[in-house]
């Protein structure tokens, strides 16, 4: 193999490894958005990385270039006769081009780098400017992504803003939930900081219905309507024109001690026709004696249920509640201290034949002051379930857990154990 072959050897494997750097490159470029700020020190490193690979490659590539030219002068007497000339263009042309594409590249990533860092310089002397810079604002590009996360971060690290700069950005950013957030956090946020953050969001919170499916906003609603400037009148409106339960439940028990919101409170809730707010009407103890007749009324058994429970109901409530064909109704009602004892006597005893091994279950575990005779019957159902609940009961007697040690469920003997055992100590059975 003659020096000529060796170097066109080597000058293949040169343009392999420049075109897997390039691949390379080009690859990362399109893989990272350079529109983002470099806001981490891992992004930083991966921006100077990408910036040294391709000059790199591009010295790489021209490597071969002073090891052909010195093996061309040296061996020059060895390629006279075959008339090969000093300086191929075939082999100058794609080192190169490889080259310019390079600086191309690394201009390209300098000039976006410096534009992005100019759009930060400007959102950031139009956050620091004292007075409304609406001007400012325009010229940014609202379709930028980076410019509400660095506000947002702003506000996270700044303390105290001034009410002139929070209704500014709350003008400026209308849709934007974290920046919203950002501002109602601040403890500067006035009535009208408040009135412009509800306005820009009182379509999207409108029809809004379960909070698990959009969890920002419905902090950001509950923020504004229980915020120190916020008034009654502010809470109402977002009361009435936000449906979910979880808002609605957190606003009316800020201001349960206000007897007038009390009232609105109640009014926008049972004038509601989603029977979720009568639920939520129905749980609230100090409302009026209308009110009660309405609910205790109501078509939907979970609302009758929710009012059976509370201390104040009248006597003829109690006895219509009594009177209910659902028993869910009625085992609520048990709950409620002013029940008499004959009624609840006869509400266990129809409740223990219940055919759900689940309400039977309940009826244990939810009832802390469950009498001594239901315990006793339950001991015996033929549910495993309900038998470990029985077990579990502060007030089952000892005698009926010693019986239930040997019970033919394993659950329920371990359980009945550990019971023996913490309350009667070791080596009791």
């Amino acid at each position: 193999m003659n020096t000529f072959q060796v170097s066109n050897s080597f000058f293949r494997t040169i343009l392999v490894i420049i075109a897997s750097l390039a691949f390379i490159t080009t690859t990362a470029l399109i893989i990272i958005n350079f529109d983002q700020a470099p806001a981490s020190v891992i992004v930083r490193i991966m921006i100077a990385g990408l910036l040294f690979v391709p000059g790199i490659s591009a010295i790489f590539g021209f490597v071969w270039l002073p090891v052909f030219i010195i093996s061309r002068l040296f061996l020059r007497h060895r390629f006279e006769r075959r008339k090969v000339p000093l300086f191929p263009l075939p082999a100058i042309i794609p080192p190169a081009c490889f080259f310019v594409a390079a600086l191309a590249l690394s201009s390209l990533l300098l000039v976006r780098y410096n534009n992005n860092h100019r759009l930060r310089e400007t959102v950031a002397q139009a956050l620091r400017a004292p007075a409304p810079n609406a001007a400012t604002w325009t010229a940014i590009p609202a379709d930028n992504d980076k410019v509400p996360a660095q506000v947002e971060r702003w506000l996270g690290e700044s303390f105290g803003v001034h009410e002139p700069k929070l209704i500014e950005l709350a003008e400026n950013f209308p849709g934007n939930i974290p920046i919203a957030q950002k501002i109602v956090d601040q403890i500067s946020a006035s009535t009208r900081v408040l009135n412009i953050l509800w306005t820009n969001h009182r379509s999207e919170a409108s029809g809004f219905h379960d909070a698990s499916r959009n969890e920002p906003l419905r902090r950001l609603l509950v923020s504004i309507a229980t915020h120190p400037e916020a008034n009654e009148t502010l809470a109402c409106d977002i009361v009435r024109h936000t449906n979910d339960p979880a808002v609605r439940v957190a606003i009316g028990q800020h201001y349960g001690n206000s007897v007038a919101f009390r009232q609105k409170y109640l009014d926008i809730l049972l004038a509601d026709s989603s029977p979720q707010s009568r639920r939520i009407a129905a749980g609230i103890v100090n409302i009026s004696y209308p009110q009660m007749a309405s609910l205790a009324s109501d078509p939907d058994p979970a609302v009758r249920a929710r009012l059976a429970s509370n201390p104040y109901l009248p006597d003829n409530l109690l006895r219509q509640l009594d009177t209910d064909n659902n028993i869910e109704v009625r085992r609520n009602l048990m709950l409620n201290p002013n029940v008499p004892a004959e009624w609840r006597n006869a509400y266990y005893r129809e409740a223990i034949m219940h055919e759900d091994p689940g309400f039977r279950g309940r009826l244990v575990r939810e009832n802390p002051d469950c009498p001594e005779f239901v315990l006793r019957n339950l001991a015996n159902d033929e549910s495993a379930e309900v038998r470990a609940e029985v077990v579990n009961h502060s007030k089952t007697p000892m005698d009926v857990i010693g019986r239930l040690v040997n019970d033919k469920a394993a659950p329920v003997r371990t359980q009945a154990k550990m019971r023996m055992r913490d309350d009667l100590g070791p080596a009791t059975y």
